[in-house]
């Protein structure tokens, strides 16, 4: 029944969000993916931030479950979060940076363009290149677009990324700078 598992999911992103024990969290969060709920994401998409590790992996780990692409651009700053946390402290998760990785590579196709595209308009720039790269992983001719406009972006890297998953699509540039 859709009216019991939206109440149900409701109650549990109660307690994924407001239990004082990591343990708890980390259960309610995996409960959330077991479930698989599409209604489950905004609740968990709330909890990648969460101060315990274990319970970041659970949340990562189930919105790979439930498969929603909604969870594409959360995630892309997960990742971003946990790489910029080893650049300035030399300490990130690397359980979170493999778990969150490993989810993008099983949410980021086709169905994905729109997300990864959003994410290209990120403030942060560690954001846009993640993006970037995923887009270049997905190798359709769907993503040669937002690849061809990455190449204007104002950060060299992304540029840079963008030129190079364009070459390894194979695409070149036309006089009308298309690739068509």
């Amino acid at each position: 029944n859709p009216d019991v598992r939206a109440t149900a999911t409701t109650a549990v992103f109660r307690r994924l969000m407001t239990d004082a024990d990591a343990d708890t969290r980390r259960t309610t969060a995996a409960a959330l993916g077991r479930i698989r709920a599409v209604e489950a994401v905004d609740p968990l998409v709330k909890g990648v931030m969460d101060a315990d590790e274990g319970v970041r992996v659970a949340v990562v780990r189930s919105l790979q479950a439930i498969g929603d692409v909604q969870a594409v651009l959360p995630l892309i700053i997960v990742l971003a979060h946990e790489q910029l946390r080893q650049k300035s402290t030399g300490r990130s998760s690397l359980a979170v940076e493999r778990a969150t990785s490993q989810a993008l590579d099983a949410l980021c196709d086709e169905k994905a363009i729109e997300s990864l595209e959003s994410a290209l308009k990120h403030d942060d720039a560690d954001v846009r290149e993640i993006a970037v790269r995923r887009l270049a992983r997905i190798g359709s001719p769907l993503v040669v677009g937002p690849l061809v406009a990455s190449l204007t972006d104002e950060d060299p890297v992304i540029r840079r990324t963008a030129a190079r998953g364009l070459a390894e699509m194979g695409w070149q540039p036309t006089a009308d700078g298309t690739g068509a």
